[in-house]
């Protein structure tokens, strides 16, 4: 491999990648897939040296689990509710039933 008409090693090659917006390749788009390379540039664009916070992505925001909590108990509730109207139904729908 050349960089600037010169030879380099594979390794010299792998440390400058990720430092070349257009990496010249068989894997050319691998280094744009990447998160962080994706806010890097955002941030480059941006003029800024953050933009974003950045958290790691196995730490949710505050708040999430408690959301989720209660997502899963109101769609527990919804489906006892749903399980006692149908039982309702076959209920009134049976001969002989008052109503």
């Amino acid at each position: 491999m050349l960089v600037n008409d010169q030879p380099v090693t594979v390794a010299a090659v792998k440390a400058l990648a990720p430092l070349l917006l257009e990496v010249h390749g068989q894997s050319e788009h691998v280094e744009l897939l990447e998160p962080s390379a994706q806010m890097d540039l955002l941030d480059q664009f941006a003029e800024s040296k953050t933009c974003w916070t950045r958290l790691p992505i196995s730490t949710p925001p505050p708040g999430l689990q408690h959301d989720l909590e209660q997502l899963s108990e109101n769609e527990q509730d919804r489906l006892r509710r749903v399980d006692m109207l149908s039982f309702q139904v076959k209920e009134l729908d049976q001969p002989g039933s008052p109503g």
